[in-house]
């Protein structure tokens, strides 16, 4: 009977983590029973995200905390020393923090989605499965993100956490060329960009399907499942997006096809489809495309580089007068907006974080916090390398890659708590033991 219970509390817990990488990109606050309504702080337990987390978290309690003495003996090791005392600075970090509540839900936030990369760390978990959830999650957002783009307004999904675009609205993102503004889609996310990390993402974990032999109908569905979110993936206009996405595809595929762990036939083909996807896109798009990669002297861009300029050099002016220990985690904002009200753009704009995953760490948690933290992503990097012969394991660190890439010029894979989940969901998955090395998983 207890062997039973285990199996469903196992079978419960890898179903959770699933569901995390398919709600990575989801804005969703659903409306619960009264009984069951989260508390309004910390923010992110309104988020739906935070059931399975929880649900998660519950199961692998129940289990004994199953896996961790295996991870303590192989090189899983080097991570969890590193992961728990960046966690530990980052709960202490409210303590010296001068927006101390605002610290301390935020260091919550993070202790929160350190405890899912803990736990993936530790149970073992199907790359087939988990790269098959941000299959489902990308065709989904990529559905949404096609009609809002040929609607130009939002498809009325409230219940599924999708905004309101309606047009006009102040805030939004949109793009301007040659008089003609262009509104970029959300998907059922929180801006463009965040969908558009999710996309690129989920397409460099498909990538695992190159050399799988199925049947025909399977090719036929994975194609097609490839080709809308490639094409979802342009529609969002996300530069960081696109470069990290191309970036780390050229990586992987230069490595694969070179050890001949790829088809180059099936490699060939994918790449001809997404060339043609690509022209397509960059014809029918042309003159928002040329705004967007600054060819063309629009003012929405410029605004947005001026503005991401300007918290670069609030956030060197913080990193000065608080090297060592940082403002505390989740303060950033708060501490430019005292910057901005006594610089000349004081009403001009709103505060916001700085985009650079890096200088987000230097600032909050200093350089200590700078420290623990690329000691842990380099102990990380070392195990994946060692990984990197499986398939599935590699797509899942290629993913893991892309948001650390796209951390280096934005910061929604730390600042979004959804997608904070997700990255250290793919680190800690691809970080398991490699089939090829064991024989079998878990």
């Amino acid at each position: 009977m207890w062997q039973g219970l285990r199996n469903i509390l196992s079978a419960t817990l890898r179903s959770c983590l699933l569901t995390i990488a398919f709600l990575g990109a989801w804005w969703l606050r659903p409306s619960y029973p009264e009984g069951l309504r989260p508390p309004p702080e910390p923010y992110f337990l309104g988020f739906l995200i935070a059931v399975p987390i929880a649900v998660a978290l519950l199961c692998w309690l129940l289990l004994g905390l199953r896996g961790l003495g295996a991870a303590l003996r192989d090189a899983r090791r080097w991570l969890l020393p590193f992961g728990a005392l960046l966690v530990a600075w980052t709960l202490l970090s409210p303590s010296w923090a001068r927006y101390a509540d605002v610290a301390g839900s935020s260091a919550l936030q993070f202790s929160a989605a350190a405890a899912v990369g803990l736990v993936a760390l530790c149970m073992p978990l199907s790359a087939r499965a988990l790269i098959g959830a941000l299959a489902a999650g990308a065709l989904v957002q990529s559905v949404v993100v096609i009609g809002q783009m040929a609607l130009q307004d939002d498809l009325g999904l409230r219940a599924l956490g999708e905004l309101n675009l309606y047009a006009g609205r102040q805030g939004l993102s949109v793009l301007q060329a040659d008089g003609a503004r262009l509104l970029r889609p959300y998907g059922l996310s929180v801006h463009p960009n965040v969908v558009g990390g999710y996309l690129a993402v989920s397409l460099l974990a498909m990538s695992a399907w190159l050399p799988d032999t199925c049947r025909a109908w399977r090719h036929v569905v994975r194609a097609l499942t490839f080709a809308l979110c490639l094409w979802a993936l342009c529609l969002t206009f996300s530069r960081a997006a696109w470069i990290a996405c191309i970036i780390t595809a050229g990586g992987l595929s230069f490595w694969t096809v070179r050890r001949g762990v790829w088809q180059w036939r099936r490699t060939l083909c994918a790449g001809a489809l997404g060339a043609l996807i690509v022209a397509t896109f960059s014809l029918a798009y042309a003159p928002f495309l040329q705004a967007r990669a600054g060819i063309r002297d629009e003012s929405v861009e410029q605004i947005s580089v001026a503005q991401r300029g300007i918290f670069i050099a609030f956030a060197w002016q913080i990193i000065e007068r608080y090297p060592i220990a940082g403002t505390g985690i989740g303060t950033f904002a708060w501490e430019a907006r005292d910057l901005l009200v006594k610089s000349p753009y004081r009403g001009l704009l709103r505060a916001e974080n700085v985009h650079s995953v890096p200088l987000l760490i230097l600032s909050e948690l200093g350089a200590v916090g700078m420290v623990l933290w690329s000691a842990l992503l380099a102990a990380w990097a070392r195990i994946a390398w060692h990984n990197r012969r499986d398939c599935g394991q590699l797509a899942l660190a290629a993913g893991a890659c892309a948001l650390f890439l796209i951390g280096i010029v934005d910061f929604y894979p730390l600042g979004i708590f959804s997608m904070h989940c997700l990255w250290l969901l793919l680190m800690a998955a691809s970080a398991q033991p490699s089939s090829l090395d064991s024989g079998q998983r878990g």
